[in-house]
């Protein structure tokens, strides 16, 4: 596979799988109908173009584009995105997960020599001045 031809598929997949995500991440919890069709094609073509660079490199005896089984999850999102106007990303942990880590990271950084309850009042008012502040920024 020319290096050309490689840079123009990576550049495909790259921009269609950037508007799959962003259209999805800045629409609602549903899409309007041509913009679930549109996130649903650039969805499918960034398969595609993954699906092409994984065969064309096997075909060049390297694997760098392996694929993944989260490729399957994905692929499984755009099908449905055929399907329904409902946006994935209602369904997503993200957020959840990103607000655990948060909490779990400054519990661990509040271990100032108190212990039990005390490192547990300090966590969470630790965390409450956190938010506080990011309230008041956005506010």
């Amino acid at each position: 596979m020319g290096d050309d031809q490689q840079l123009q598929l990576l550049s495909f997949a790259a921009a269609n799988v950037n508007f799959f995500f962003r259209t999805l991440n800045n629409s609602g919890c549903f899409l309007e109908e041509t913009v679930q069709n549109e996130v649903a094609i650039s969805g499918q073509r960034f398969l595609e173009a993954y699906c092409a660079l994984a065969s064309l490199g096997k075909q060049d005896g390297y694997a760098s584009f392996k694929i993944r089984p989260k490729m399957h999850m994905y692929s499984e999102v755009v099908v449905d995105l055929f399907k329904s106007p409902y946006n994935i990303l209602g369904a997503s942990c993200w957020a959840d997960e990103d607000y655990i880590g948060r909490c779990s990271r400054t519990a661990r950084s509040c271990s100032t020599g108190s212990t039990g309850l005390a490192m547990s009042v300090r966590a969470i008012q630790k965390i409450l001045g956190q938010y506080r502040l990011q309230f008041q920024r956005f506010a």
